[in-house]
């Protein structure tokens, strides 16, 4: 039966397999792979979110405010990464048609281009994490990593 009831683990610091130890080295490890995948089109893995997250809602148009929410950063800090993906010819601020105070992201063809190599080489770093797992495993450790998340932002 599930609780809500918030489990406090014993501190042993001597112990470095806790989860979230666990998951800090793996998020280092990926960072490292995602950087070193995409660095040869310019962009950090952070801009290539965005790309990724316009991608994945082309059918809606997406404002700076829908990438603030995204990466959960300050208005500011989105404006800098939007701003350096317009400087570096991946996307463009298009005014809306009934308020050009208002703009929303569009992707030039140059994103399309690094999206599908970077995403293969995605696919090729998913399978490595999950190497040796049967589907089922991988759909249980995804459900668990998912319900992590779920409780830690919660509470």
């Amino acid at each position: 039966m599930l609780t809500n009831e918030v489990i406090v683990l014993e501190n042993n610091y001597s112990d470095f397999r806790h989860v979230g130890y666990l998951i800090g080295l793996i998020k280092k490890e990926l960072d490292l792979r995602k950087n070193n995948d995409i660095k040869e089109f310019g962009i950090t893995h952070t801009q290539f979110h965005v790309i990724m997250f316009i991608t994945f809602n082309e059918d809606k148009k997406i404002f700076q405010k829908d990438i603030e929410q995204e990466l959960d950063v300050t208005a500011a800090t989105a404006s800098g990464i939007i701003a350096r993906l317009e400087a570096n010819g991946f996307i463009r601020r298009t005014p809306l048609e009934t308020d050009s105070r208002y703009k929303y992201l569009t992707l030039l063809p140059k994103s399309y281009e690094v999206k599908d190599i970077i995403m293969s080489k995605c696919s090729r770093n998913e399978g490595i994490m999950f190497n040796g797992f049967t589907p089922e495993e991988k759909n249980e450790a995804i459900s668990y990593l998912e319900r992590i998340l779920k409780n830690v932002k919660e509470n």
